[in-house]
């Protein structure tokens, strides 16, 4: 298979396409890239400001409304109230409800049932506002104005939010209606985006604005129940196969989250402008760059196949062509030096030619000296052989006998360094007993202290057990004088009323003692249990410090064993340790002198070295000048056909 190569012009081509194309890319890329980004930021920015706008128009719609309903909470009381007319109150509404005309309606619902509304719009005789949601949320959160999740109005069905507080005294709930109507319209004149749309949604994710779903249902997706994760935030979903994007906010004052929802292809329809814009420019520096890229080429390669065309007949021998090449750039200068290369090469070979012929005659004659050295030389080799072999004998039994007394010594020291050791552990393993001995006698001290501390807490337990018996009886003593003093309250209280008017002071007075009876009843009674749980806290203390006094007595028995058997541990290392000493010295003595007698070795084993060195060296010098004498006679033989040839090649070129 062919070796695929690419041509100057080809790579140059190549190089400057990349030059030129990845640049414009990368920049026209990083441009589109970066615009779309800002524009991007630009349209979500834009619909969070007009998040912030709704959030801004629900606060103005429900704020006002959470505090006149907080006004007439604290005006409206149950001196006001006759029966389903009740004029004061309903004079108060009906001019709240003329001055606001986005409401339903104003009503108040009371604890008796009542239901004063404005306006005054016919309802079912079974209607009772205190079954209604309004009035029980209220109602559980006193003092405070409450809003609704979004419901279908009773009296005229619309869907509404109500915001409600209780009345000062708590006789009735105070309520209007807000009709959602009238804040989908005006949500609905809010823009996000080109085609995007507002939502509003309850603290229970259930719809008050949405342009595609009904008010009081529960607004299904994970994209909404995302929202409820923050307080505000923006990301990125998909629904029915379209990519959108979500900027949401909750609403300070009813707990609302309002969000904008805005498709992603608007971000992408806008930036389409600036891609096409991009594409063109990149597309026309393309164009012009490859215009200036091949005039470039061009003047580069011409001069190049001109030189490379005469290179081809220089390569075959012809050394009359010169290249011709006008211009003063880089590859004039090569053209030049080119010329001189074969003007030199030329004269080069004139002069070969005429000493090849020399060399051709003198080899010859080297050749004859070469063959006669030769023969001298085998003679000598063959004789230092045999005095080689003689010296190898000698210096390999030297060499053994020192080995042999090496290892011996080696392994000499070695024992005395095993015994050494052995030595040293003997004395750290004493200095480690001595210390255990120490460590194990203050321990059975401790353990004798912990024993004494021991057995008196065990008394001191058993005292206190002994106490709260003690203290149960008089608990017992203390319920019981106030089982008898309720009773004489209670007779006492019996004889009051029977005598009527004169004996309610002492009436007053028997029900004081009957209450304080109770609440001795009730404090003894806490103190009966109170009692009660420390006796057996107490029973446990004592059955613990038992069991505690028994381990610390096995203790204490363990820790005088160890004693005793650390004693005897000291003992054997101080009988051991002499004896150790002695083998040591002993094996330091036969190690020295085995190691004199291996250093005799050693200089004897030097000395055969060096004898068979500088034979083996005497022979080895002999068979390489040999070998230089074959090499000497073959390179003449060669050299002289290498004359010959030479000569015959120089015939070839054209000068």
């Amino acid at each position: 298979m062919k070796k695929f190569t690419l041509s100057i012009k080809n790579k140059l081509i190549i190089a400057f396409i990349a030059i030129l194309i990845i640049p414009s890319i990368l920049v026209g890329a990083l441009s589109y890239t970066s615009a779309k980004n800002e524009l991007s930021e630009q349209l979500i920015g834009s619909a969070g400001e007009n998040v912030n706008i709704l959030n801004g128009i629900i606060d103005d719609t429900i704020q006002p409304k959470m505090h006149d309903t907080q006004f007439f909470s604290n005006n409206i009381n149950q001196s006001m109230y006759d029966g389903m007319k009740s004029p004061e109150v309903r004079t108060k509404l009906d001019q709240y409800i003329e001055l606001h005309p986005e409401l339903e309606s104003v009503f108040v619902g009371t604890t008796d049932g009542l239901m004063i509304q404005s306006p005054n719009n016919e309802r079912n005789e079974n209607y009772d506002p205190r079954e209604r949601p309004w009035y029980k949320e209220a109602m559980e959160s006193k003092g405070n104005v409450i809003i609704t999740e979004p419901y279908e109005s009773s009296s005229t069905k619309n869907t509404v939010v109500t915001i409600a507080a209780t009345t000062e005294d708590n006789s009735g709930v105070v309520a209007m209606n807000v009709d959602l109507k009238q804040l989908q319209e005006t949500v609905s004149g809010i823009n996000i985006g080109k085609n995007g749309f507002a939502v509003v949604l309850d603290e229970n994710q259930n719809v008050i604005v949405h342009p595609n779903e009904k008010s009081g249902i529960r607004a299904e997706g994970s994209y909404f129940d995302k929202q409820y994760k923050s307080e505000s935030g923006e990301f990125e979903y998909e629904k029915d196969g379209e990519a959108r994007e979500l900027v949401f906010t909750t609403n300070e004052t009813t707990g609302w989250k309002v969000s904008g929802i805005m498709s992603r292809t608007e971000i992408s329809d806008a930036t389409a402008p600036i891609l096409i814009t991009g594409i063109i420019v990149v597309v026309v520096s393309l164009l012009i760059g490859a215009l200036i890229i091949f005039s470039v080429i061009r003047s580069i390669i011409k001069p190049l196949n001109v030189l490379k065309n005469t290179a081809e007949k220089v390569s075959e021998g012809d050394l009359t062509e010169k290249v011709d090449v006008k211009s003063k750039d880089e590859l004039g200068l090569v053209s030049n030096a080119f010329n001189k290369m074969i003007d030199n090469l030329g004269n080069l070979i004139r002069k070969v030619e005429d000493e090849s012929g020399h060399v051709a005659a003198s080899s010859e004659e080297l050749l004859a000296s070469a063959e006669q050295t030769t023969s001298v030389t085998e003679q000598v080799a063959a004789g230092v052989q045999e005095i080689t072999n003689g010296a190898e004998v000698q210096k390999k039994n030297v060499e053994d006998t020192a080995q042999a007394l090496n290892e011996i010594a080696a392994g000499i020291n070695k024992v005395a360094e095993s015994v050494q050791s052995v030595t040293d552990l003997t004395v750290q393993a004493s200095d480690q007993a001595k210390d255990g001995g120490e460590s194990v006698s203050k321990t059975v001290q401790q353990m004798n202290t912990i024993y004494e501390s021991v057995t008196e807490s065990n008394k001191t337990i058993h005292s206190l057990q002994e106490r709260s018996k003690e203290i149960g009886g008089i608990v017992n003593v203390i319920v019981g004088i106030a089982d008898q003093t309720n009773l004489l309250a209670l007779n006492a209280a019996i004889e009051a009323a029977s005598a009527g008017e004169h004996g309610k002071g002492f009436a007053v007075v028997a029900n004081e003692v009957r209450k304080l009876a109770e609440q001795s009843q009730a404090s003894a009674t806490q103190i009966e249990k109170l009692i009660h749980s420390i006796q057996e806290d107490t029973q446990i203390s004592v059955k613990v410090m038992e069991s505690a006094t028994q381990s610390v007595e096995s203790g204490i028995a363990a820790s005088n064993e160890t004693t005793e058997k650390f004693e005897k541990i000291i003992q054997s290392v101080y009988d051991i340790s002499p004896k150790m000493e002695d083998v040591a010295a002993i094996s330091e003595q036969i190690a020295a002198s085995i190691q004199e007698v291996a250093a005799r070795a050693n200089e004897l084993s030097s000395i055969a070295k060096e004898s068979a060195s500088a034979s083996e060296t005497m022979a080895n010098s002999t068979e390489e000048q040999l070998a230089s004498m074959e090499e000497i006679g073959a390179a003449a033989n060669a050299l002289s056909s290498l004359a010959e040839e030479l000569q015959s090649s120089l015939r070839m070129f054209k000068l």
